[in-house]
């Protein structure tokens, strides 16, 4: 009795089939023992096998030693090649019958969620290899490993004596430092893409006021301004909103963001529809972006209204890190990155 797998492949098989291709079948089968058993009464008269002798008839008396000797080794390899031949052309003929009907089928949707389960289990013999875990394959997209442009230092890109619109901003051991007057700023010599994600690592050590990020999209600049104290208060939020300050309009929110000497990281992102700002891994400005209502107070004006610029409001704070991710469109950098964020402190 065969087992289960193969009986069900084969009633799987022969209920595909029509009426055309069962009598093939039958006949390629009929016709493959008609000529084993002729090959047998060939042999049993003594024809010879190899194809380099003529065929011939044999004298009675080896007719006779032939029937003795049965039909030998040669004439059942080539009565059982026969029939295999024989089993081979069935199987094509009904392979040809049928095809036509399995070809015209339309496809069925658990065939294709099969198929799409099972694609990734190929592998080669002499090798398994394992999937990459998703978390890897997210960090690779992150650094501009899955075709996505890698992040812009935009650190190196910044020399104060080119940049500085107000205040002496230095560097100090790679680190940008600030002045800690009101309004102090410096641009940055980079045009921002449509849309990106810029992370600051910033580590306020002197003072307890704001430190603010100049963000731009197209010609409209703004100011995210973080951990300012009004009237001994911390406040943050997006400057200028339908020309209203931060502190008076609906991205404000109360609470201190910073703790003088330790490093904080702040991610902007800044979409087609939204912007928001995180600090620490927590989300403190969620905002659906109308670019057109954002405007830039005239304090922090620059001269390229194109660019992004850091600013900081009566606090001395080092800044570690600041890199652009761009997420769609084409940023321009005015300068190489050959700034003096990377040359000894000055």
């Amino acid at each position: 009795m065969l087992p289960e797998g193969v009986n069900s492949f084969f009633i799987d098989w022969f209920s595909k089939l029509g009426p055309v291709s069962v009598a093939l079948i039958f006949l390629a089968w009929v016709v493959s023992l008609g000529v084993a058993r002729f090959a047998m009464f060939l042999f049993r008269l003594g024809a010879r096998t190899a194809l380099r002798n003529p065929w011939r008839h044999p004298s009675p008396e080896g007719d006779a030693r032939v029937q003795q000797a049965g039909p030998g080794r040669k004439a059942r390899e080539y009565a059982l090649a026969t029939t295999i031949l024989a089993g081979m052309t069935g199987m094509l003929l009904t392979y040809a019958a049928s095809a036509p009907g399995r070809m015209d089928a339309p496809v069925r949707k658990a065939d294709v969620v099969f198929a799409t389960a099972h694609a990734t289990s190929v592998r080669p013999i002499e090798e398994s290899v394992s999937p990459a875990p998703v978390t890897e394959i997210l960090d690779a997209a992150d650094s501009g490993g899955l075709g996505k442009p890698p992040s812009v230092d935009l650190l190196k890109m910044i020399d104060p004596r080119q940049d500085a619109v107000a205040g002496a901003w230095t560097f100090k051991d790679r680190k940008l430092v600030t002045p800690a007057r009101p309004f102090d700023r410096i641009q940055i010599p980079y045009v921002p893409p449509d849309e990106y994600d810029i992370t600051v690592v910033a580590e306020r050590l002197g003072g307890s006021n704001s430190l603010n990020l100049g963000l731009a999209v197209g010609d409209a600049q703004f100011m995210v301004i973080l951990d300012a104290a009004i009237k001994g208060e911390f406040l943050s939020g997006l400057d200028l909103v339908d020309g209203k300050s931060f502190y008076d309009n609906a991205t404000k929110i109360g609470g201190a963001l910073f703790a003088n000497g330790k490093p904080s990281k702040v991610v902007c992102s800044v979409r087609k529809t939204r912007v928001t700002v995180s600090v620490d891994g927590k989300k403190v400005i969620d905002w659906e972006a109308d670019y057109k209502r954002l405007s830039l107070y005239p304090s922090w004006k620059t001269q390229n209204k194109n660019l992004l610029l850091l600013g900081s409001w009566s606090s001395v704070v080092h800044i570690h890190q600041l890199e652009l991710r761009p997420v769609s469109g084409r940023g321009k950098a005015l300068r190489s990155e050959a700034g003096p964020a990377r040359t000894p402190s000055r």
